[in-house]
């Protein structure tokens, strides 16, 4: 089983659990694994922040993706950082492309690593947003639900899989978005005339991908967007609206 926790979340407590008096006769708990874009090490948004600081402290291996985005003072920074890790790391690596080796996930975890903030992880309790589309004959169609954990705020789409998106204004919408908002993080796969898109979005770096044809590829399309809090930048209620209007369910019902 591989378990990949939200990246706002606190590591700490949900190892914990992992290792407690319940799981004791189901679970093995391996090595925890944490990746991080060794560019962040500049940012003081991310340097100064307690989770991202007690996600690193609590790694057993720490493993730098996007290794070819990197300048070698990107590299020398990564190891600079980790370096003033106690007790040290297992193992260290720097990949790309994803190419993570799959022996590391048999590899043993260490008990003897504590978190840095352990009291500092707290959460506020997520507010929901429901938008249904009359056409549509899905109850809840399209539902937007906002959160806030530890400095960030984030909000999140369910959208039926009869709801779809024109594969070229999306892409250019994600462009553009990703140009003017200050968003730490998008993931996504939404359904477009096209197929599935597949989207993965930092403030350094935008993937999108066709994932597939197939209508029936994925029950339904989500997506998640991920940002500081205070970020003036960021109305999730304005997004809404703009992915609303992106939406061509009206578009296809017009036409029929």
């Amino acid at each position: 089983i591989i378990i990949e926790p939200t990246g706002l979340g606190h590591p700490a407590k949900l190892i914990a659990n992992l290792r407690g008096d319940h799981y004791q006769t189901v679970l093995d708990l391996k090595a925890i694994i944490v990746l991080v874009d060794a560019r962040q090490l500049r940012n003081e948004k991310y340097t100064t922040h307690e989770t991202f600081i007690d996600q690193l402290q609590m790694a057993d291996i720490l493993v730098a993706s996007k290794m070819d985005a990197y300048t070698e003072e990107d590299a020398q920074l990564f190891y600079e950082y980790v370096s003033t890790l106690k007790p040290a790391r297992s193992k260290l690596a720097m990949i790309e492309q994803g190419r993570l080796d799959p022996a590391w996930l048999e590899l043993p975890g260490s008990t003897n690593i504590s978190p840095v903030f352990a009291d500092s992880h707290h959460h506020d309790d997520n507010h929901s947003h429901e938008n249904e589309h009359k056409d549509c004959d899905h109850v809840s169609s399209w539902v937007q639900v906002e959160g806030r954990a530890d400095g960030f705020v984030s909000s999140g789409w369910r959208m039926a899989s009869s709801l779809y998106f024109n594969y070229q204004a999306l892409h250019d919408w994600l462009v553009r978005v990703q140009g003017e908002l200050s968003l730490d993080r998008i993931k996504a796969v939404l359904r477009t005339e096209q197929g599935w898109m597949g989207i993965n979005m930092t403030d350094k770096d935008l993937a999108i991908q066709l994932l597939s044809k197939d209508e029936q590829a994925f029950p339904e399309s989500k997506l998640e967007m991920i940002a500081m809090e205070g970020n003036q930048s960021v109305d999730f209620i304005d997004i809404n609206q703009q992915l609303l209007d992106l939406n061509m369910l009206k578009e296809r019902n017009e036409s029929s």
